[in-house]
């Protein structure tokens, strides 16, 4: 909700999400705790149509996400991970251009 370049790919995580909404399922996983209802009005404002976890936990499953994936603990953000079927795919740290996101979603759900 505060960090710029993360705020920034919302609308192309939006627009992967509605392009592949059969295919993809994206997950927004949040560092931080925030009110239910915030999080609803920045859903709104932005235009969100996918799930983000605000969770208690959320701090802990980056953590190990960061150590899975070889990550220093104090990792930056964003950081994004694509699993097919439960299996790590690829990762990426800091902003993507859409079209490089789209095209590794289109070579993991071939």
């Amino acid at each position: 909700t505060w960090c710029p370049p993360c705020r920034a790919e919302i609308p192309h995580l939006s627009n992967l999400q509605r392009k592949y909404k059969d295919k993809l399922k994206i997950v927004a996983v949040l560092v931080e705790n925030k009110d239910k209802n915030e999080i609803e009005k920045f859903k709104q404002k932005y235009n969100i149509n996918y799930f983000i976890s605000n969770s208690l936990d959320n701090m802990s499953l980056a953590l190990k996400t960061a150590d899975m994936l070889h990550q220093p603990r104090n990792f930056s953000i964003p950081m994004m991970v694509l699993f097919v079927n439960g299996k790590y795919y690829r990762h990426y740290i800091g902003m993507v251009p859409e079209e490089m996101l789209e095209s590794d979603i289109k070579d993991a759900i071939k």
